[in-house]
C-alpha cells in the first residue's frame, strides 16, 4: 500500500512537473514573441518617422523651389501654365495660372477656364492653324527633341493683339 501511494505520488509529481515545465516553456516562448514584436514595432516606427522627416524635407524643398520659380516668373513678366497628358497624348488637365490670366486681361477661372480652347480661341486667325499644328507636333514628340517655340498673335481682353 505504501509502495502504491509512493508510486502515485511520484506519477502525480512527474505529471505536475511536466505540466509546470510545459507552462514555463510556453510563457517563455510567449515572452520572446512579445519582446520581438515590440522590437519590430519600434524599428518600424523609427523607419516611419525617418520617412516622414525625409518627406517633409522634400516637400519644403519643393515649396522653396516653387516660390523661387514664381519670383523668377514675376521678374520676367511671364505667366506660367501647365498641361498634363495621358499616354496617348490626350489632355488630362490644362492649368492656366492667375498670373497668366491677368497678363491676358482676365480675372480668374470663370473668365478664362482651364481648357486649351480658352487660349487657342484667342489666336489670330492667320496664325491659328500653324500654331496648333506645331503645338500638337511638339506634344506628340516623344523623343524630346522638338521644342515648342512659335511666335503668334493672341487677342488680349483689354490691349488688343499682342
Amino acid at each position: 500500500m505504501l509502495a502504491a501511494l509512493l508510486l502515485f505520488a511520484i506519477i502525480w509529481l512527474t505529471e505536475n512537473v511536466q505540466t509546470g515545465l510545459l507552462a514555463a516553456a510556453m510563457v517563455l516562448v510567449f515572452s520572446i514573441l512579445v519582446h520581438q514584436f515590440r522590437k519590430n514595432a519600434r524599428i518600424l516606427l523609427n523607419q516611419e518617422k525617418a520617412d516622414k522627416d525625409r518627406l517633409q524635407a522634400a516637400l519644403a524643398q519643393i515649396e522653396r523651389e516653387r516660390a523661387a520659380m514664381e519670383n523668377i516668373q514675376a521678374a520676367l513678366g511671364s505667366g506660367p501654365w501647365s498641361m498634363e497628358f495621358d499616354e496617348r497624348g490626350e489632355i488630362i488637365a490644362c492649368i492656366w495660372t492667375d498670373v497668366f490670366r491677368h497678363m491676358l486681361g482676365y480675372e480668374g477661372e470663370a473668365d478664362f477656364p482651364n481648357r486649351l480652347d480658352s487660349w487657342s480661341n484667342l489666336l489670330h486667325e492667320e496664325d491659328k492653324a500653324y500654331v496648333m499644328k506645331e503645338y500638337w507636333y511638339t506634344v506628340r514628340d516623344y523623343t524630346g527633341e522638338k521644342t515648342y517655340d512659335v511666335k503668334y498673335r493672341l487677342l488680349t481682353r483689354n490691349a488688343g493683339w499682342r
